[in-house]
């Protein structure tokens, strides 16, 4: 079997025995913080929501794409079993107080919906209308002060946009991306939390008006969708809903040169089983650049 760094595919990790951490967690998805016995390791087993199982498979390929065959930082993602349920395995991607890490190795992790209050004080944490590139930038500005690089933030925003393009990843608000700080400075944190995506909340009737009865995929609802996709992270004013429509804007103003890539198949040349999982097979067109 094929080695990747990204994700493990290899089983089912059986975690019944793992020690349960008492950490509060954040966002909408029933999760646990627990502690690999033999490695001292944190992970947060992530299950995913009701009418949405293939959330696992869709966080599983989001590690898979942006780590294995893009080379970008993301989380290191597996598939685990708790009593009769399974969800996401999800390695912590910093060093967390623990017994495994001296006073001098440990890291935080603060995730950017603090950064986004302090910049600005009428942020709005539930619907996050706010949350706006000129937000990210005045972050940005305000974290130079911390020791955190600008190329480095400003690339990983540019990585971030191009894979919530590819993937059709529609999540990335302001709990979705942190920094990370310790003993080496101020960092950005990998990828993480790119599950809402990928189709992963498509049924049989969505599928249908995807799919013409030959199988191929349907023109214009496929336009339908690019046309009224929408990126959490709007470009300009908060008032102005029209700013996160066009998700190919976003990857334009922030196109990075690793990659040129396409989430689906053209209309005509793909089978509903290349588009939509069989079981655990997904299939995806990735190019590189060149």
């Amino acid at each position: 079997m094929d080695h990747h760094s990204h994700i493990d595919v290899s089983k089912v990790i059986d975690v019944d025995k793992w020690v349960r951490a008492e950490e509060a967690s954040t966002g909408s998805r029933e999760k646990v913080t627990l502690i690999e016995p033999s490695t001292d390791r944190h992970y947060i087993l992530k299950f995913p929501k009701k009418r949405r199982e293939h959330q696992v498979w869709s966080e599983l390929l989001a590690s898979y794409i942006a780590g294995d065959l893009l080379g970008w930082d993301v989380q290191h993602t597996s598939i685990a079993q708790q009593g009769n349920r399974h969800g996401n395995l999800l390695r912590y991607v910093y060093k967390p107080e623990s017994e495994t890490f001296t006073e001098h190795e440990r890291e935080t992790f603060t995730e950017g919906l603090r950064f986004c209050t302090q910049a600005d004080p009428d942020f709005d944490v539930d619907k996050g209308t706010r949350h706006t590139l000129p937000l990210i930038i005045k972050v940005c500005d305000d974290l130079l002060k911390k020791g955190l690089k600008r190329d480095d933030f400003m690339d990983f925003w540019a990585r971030g946009l191009a894979l919530d393009t590819l993937i059709s990843n529609t999540d990335r608000h302001a709990e979705n991306w942190a920094l990370i700080e310790g003993p080496e400075g101020v960092r950005v944190a990998p990828l993480y939390d790119n599950g809402l995506s990928l189709g992963c909340g498509l049924d049989k009737v969505g599928l249908d008006r995807a799919f013409d009865d030959a199988g191929q995929l349907n023109a214009a609802h496929l336009e339908r969708q690019r046309r009224n996709g929408r990126h959490n992270l709007r470009l300009d004013k908060p008032d102005n809903p029209a700013s996160t429509r066009p998700a190919q804007s976003a990857s334009r103003s922030t196109h990075h040169p690793a990659a040129d890539a396409s989430p689906l198949p053209k209309a005509g040349g793909a089978s509903r089983g290349a588009f939509y999982p069989a079981g655990a097979r997904w299939r995806l067109r990735i190019r590189r650049r060149a």
